[in-house]
């Protein structure tokens, strides 16, 4: 897990903050196809050629991203998340699903290291947990009878 002097809640998006990310740039895209893809998510992975925006010159500045991003964290009236909370995000929603280390590292362009030790955050709620462990308190059960 990472540490550092920022909390889980400043270093990735909640699932509402990310709905009316969704919500805005979905709006954009289907009013001007071209200019960015329909969804936050696409921005950490998504590549047109070897840039993940590419512009008629084959290349886009990451600073364009970050800017569109804050664009429309502003728009939202949320709090300004960077492109790489976006990553976070994606990340440590994948590893709660149960997406391996190695697939979650390889997908963002990481190396597993540097993935779990800046990428990979709980971003679990109360309930989720609760769940794991009434499934042991289950499995565990069982095989005492």
């Amino acid at each position: 897990m990472c540490s550092n002097n920022k909390n889980v809640e400043e270093r990735t998006v909640s699932n509402k903050q990310m709905k009316l990310l969704y919500d805005i740039i979905e709006q954009d895209h289907l009013s001007k196809p071209n200019y960015i893809p329909p969804y936050p998510v696409e921005l950490a992975s998504l590549t047109y050629g070897d840039y993940v925006f590419a512009n008629e010159h084959g290349r886009v500045y990451a600073r364009v991203i970050s800017d569109c991003i804050r664009n429309k964290c502003i728009q939202e009236g949320i709090p300004i998340k960077s492109i790489h909370a976006l990553r976070r995000t994606l990340n440590s929603k994948m590893r709660c699903e149960g997406v391996s280390p190695v697939v979650a590292s390889s997908i963002l362009g990481h190396t597993e290291k540097v993935n779990n030790s800046n990428y990979t955050y709980d971003i679990s709620d109360n309930k989720y947990k609760m769940d794991i462990i009434s499934g042991i308190n289950k499995e565990i059960m069982k095989a005492v009878k």
